[in-house]
């Protein structure tokens, strides 16, 4: 089971990226069906969590493969073997770890609260993606990406217009959580908020 520790380890270097079993097989010389069993057994242990594609209808243009996080943000910087001054200074870790952490947190917010939604990632092949949609049984559709920086820009903002799109009448809100200071509201629906309002 030494494959075990070094699977966790890859998985946290990799948290909010595509879990793609072959891709993960072939970096520890290990079979894509071991691999899928493994990832299977780490989230009945509530080490990892994956988020389903979110789609609308069949549409062939969306990817359809999960994204994984590691469910404890703590462990997940122990796991990449990262203190305070690298997390600060390093960007790819900063932004991983930054997205890593938001994602749990609402998912654990929506369990204390009671809500009934289901958690998805959105990505189609432009390269459009949000990093976490929530449908209630009704269908609607709330989206949040999320962004390790101090200012949240336009651009920021695309994979969330797509999503709206798609869900049309459905698509309730848009955030971008971003580490700046002010609530916005960018356009209809869209707003830029800070990772504070996640604890008031």
């Amino acid at each position: 089971m030494n494959e075990m520790p070094a699977l966790l380890r890859l998985l946290a270097t990799r948290a909010g990226n595509l879990l793609r079993a072959e891709s993960i097989a072939n970096s520890l010389d290990l079979g894509a069906g071991v691999v899928r069993d493994y990832i299977t057994l780490l989230e009945a242990v509530f080490l990892v969590r994956r988020l389903p594609a979110w789609r609308r209808g069949l549409s062939q243009r969306v990817v359809h493969t999960g994204k994984g996080y590691v469910v404890d943000s703590g462990l997940m910087t122990y796991l990449l073997g990262a203190d305070e001054e690298r997390l600060a200074s390093d960007e790819r870790l900063t932004g991983i770890s930054f997205e890593n952490f938001v994602v749990m947190e609402i998912l654990r917010q929506l369990d204390w609260a009671g809500v009934s939604a289901r958690a998805h990632h959105f990505r189609d092949r432009d390269g459009n993606e949000v990093d976490l949609v929530l449908e209630d049984r009704r269908g609607r559709v709330v989206g949040i990406e999320v962004k390790a920086t101090a200012t949240a820009r336009d651009r920021d903002f695309r994979g969330l217009r797509k999503l709206r799109r798609l869900a049309g009448d459905d698509f309730v809100a848009g955030a971008v959580i971003y580490t700046g200071e002010s609530t916005l509201a960018t356009e209809s629906n869209l707003w830029s908020i800070p990772l504070t309002t996640l604890w008031r």
